[in-house]
């Protein structure tokens, strides 16, 4: 059967004149999320999660164990498979490939009404159709383009993360305000103070920035504020925060596929749990920084 995106584009289909050959159209492009079907390297990616799927061998519905049964008693019947529709976007997946060039990267897009995914796109990639190739280059270079960075890669949230504990002060009913100054937030005493980023740029510049003020929760998160938020990191606790990040399952592989052959899920973060965590490591979190 086809891997088609969400407009019908074909992801990943057979070669009409060669049986048994798959085709890529997109080549690198979704390479670790379709995955391959190799001879010699066998099933990856959604290829092997959905397999049996695909393969028209699933009897879960009228029409799945009508085709499993032509296939299995009919011999002159051409064996035909099950399409699967995917929630990603080709367009916008081919793009995200294309701005991360030469980078080693991730580019992950969801539908926030639904969590759907739209673009899981990773960098480096490799060529479906000559996985051998690929791996003998990964040898050669020393770098890993089997390896799904938008699932499997660790990388630091950086302000992403602010997000996390806006929504803890939201729910301790907190949305007001807290100074700002240039001068930054130490949240533990010998510690480096924590500034905000406009702090940097004018000093890069040769001049002075007066600092932000008082800020609103909401302000904060506009201007995405450092000192803000680890002001708001001490004052919540590490009691408030870790209970927020268990809700959140950040420790957790989070499954992105409900395949009939596997469940492809993401890699599970790494931080300091945030009820043996200090003030200083807090308000690192806060900003994305740390050991997050």
């Amino acid at each position: 059967g086809r891997l088609l995106d969400r407009r019908g584009t074909l992801l990943a289909g057979n070669d009409p004149d060669r049986p048994g050959v798959r085709l890529y159209p997109f080549s690198n492009a979704f390479c670790h999320v379709v995955g391959y079907l190799d001879p010699r390297h066998g099933l990856a990616g959604l290829e092997q999660a959905d397999s049996a799927f695909l393969y028209g061998a699933t009897l879960d519905t009228w029409d799945q164990r009508s085709r499993f049964t032509d296939n299995l008693l009919d011999a002159r019947h051409r064996i035909t498979g099950n399409d699967r529709t995917l929630t990603l976007d080709a367009r916008w997946q081919a793009e995200a490939v294309r701005r991360l060039g030469d980078r080693a990267g991730a580019v992950v897009a969801l539908d926030p009404r639904d969590g759907a995914l739209l673009v899981l796109a990773s960098a480096p990639g490799f060529d479906p159709h000559r996985v051998a190739e690929s791996l003998a280059r990964a040898r050669e270079t020393g770098e890993s383009p089997l390896l799904n960075r938008a699932l499997h890669g660790l990388y630091p949230p950086g302000s992403t993360f602010k997000i996390v504990y806006a929504a803890a002060a939201i729910e301790a009913l907190f949305t007001g305000e807290l100074a700002c100054p240039a001068s930054g937030f130490s949240p533990e005493p010998g510690m480096p103070p924590i500034r905000d980023h406009e702090y940097a740029a004018a000093q890069r510049e040769g001049t002075a920035w007066s600092g932000h003020g008082r800020l609103s929760l909401a302000d904060a998160l506009r201007l995405s504020s450092n000192v803000y938020f680890a002001r708001l990191a001490v004052m919540l606790g590490s009691e408030r925060i870790g209970a927020l990040f268990d809700r959140l399952t950040l420790d957790q592989r989070v499954a992105v596929f409900a395949g009939s052959s596997g469940t492809p899920a993401s890699a599970p973060g790494r931080f300091v749990p945030p009820r043996e965590a200090g003030a200083g490591e807090l308000a690192q979190m806060a900003i994305g920084q740390g050991r997050l």
